[in-house]
């Protein structure tokens, strides 16, 4: 019997473990994205000694201090550690691959097209040519602050609004909230779901202060 129990404790035998690859010294504004998320290893021994081996045993830890964007590939044995050392065998996958992505913050403009119709058809305006056919326009706010990846992001200049915005009849205003448009870039728009906006006719004064350098330039 005794011969048995000592042989069965000196037979050595392989186990499969599970470990998720952790990270250190990640940027504070950023996504990481891990493939994979857990590394398969095989370690091997004594019975006695394999049965108390749990995947605590092991990390997998990857510094990714003063990356701040980009895609990296790792080799898993370089940051495969274990404090009792316990013999691996395999290690799968050979490599992790990571992705960074930093988010940031940036305000941006508001942009809106105004239309109307007449005779039936839809026109549609520029803001900056309602004042030709006598329109003024407020926005409240103005500005909005989105988020969302630095890459995303280097290539938005404005969010729009959901919809056109109508110019009332002649003697009519229009004061109204619109939606914002979130793009497919952006991650979120901050503090801020709709915007006022106010349209109207050109006061007399503010007529005749546009037309009077266009005057003094003719005289």
């Amino acid at each position: 019997v005794w011969v048995l129990i000592t042989g069965k404790a000196r037979l050595n035998i392989e186990k499969f473990i599970n470990i998720d690859v952790e990270f250190e010294n990640v940027l504070k504004n950023a996504n990481i994205y891990s493939n994979p998320e857990k590394v398969r290893i095989k370690v091997r021994g004594t019975a006695n000694k394999i049965k108390l081996v749990t995947e605590k045993d092991f990390a997998v830890k990857i510094d990714l201090a003063n990356i701040r964007s980009g895609v990296r590939n790792y080799y898993t044995r370089d940051f495969l550690n274990t404090e009792k050392g316990h013999l691996i065998t395999s290690v799968h996958p050979t490599m992790i691959e990571v992705n960074v992505r930093e988010i940031i913050r940036k305000a941006v403009p508001i942009r809106l097209r105004f239309v109307r119709i007449r005779n039936g058809k839809k026109m549609y305006y520029r803001p900056e040519r309602i004042g030709e056919i006598g329109y003024q326009y407020q926005l409240n706010p103005e500005r909005v602050i989105i988020e969302g990846y630095r890459s995303d992001l280097n290539n938005v200049s404005f969010v729009a609004l959901e919809n056109e915005v109508p110019l009332p009849g002649k003697e009519e205003t229009l004061t109204r909230k619109y939606p914002l448009k979130k793009s497919n870039e952006i991650l979120r728009i901050l503090d801020i779901e709709s915007v006022e906006v106010f349209v109207g006719l050109k006061s007399i004064s503010q007529e005749r202060t546009a037309k009077e350098p266009n005057d003094n330039k003719s005289k």
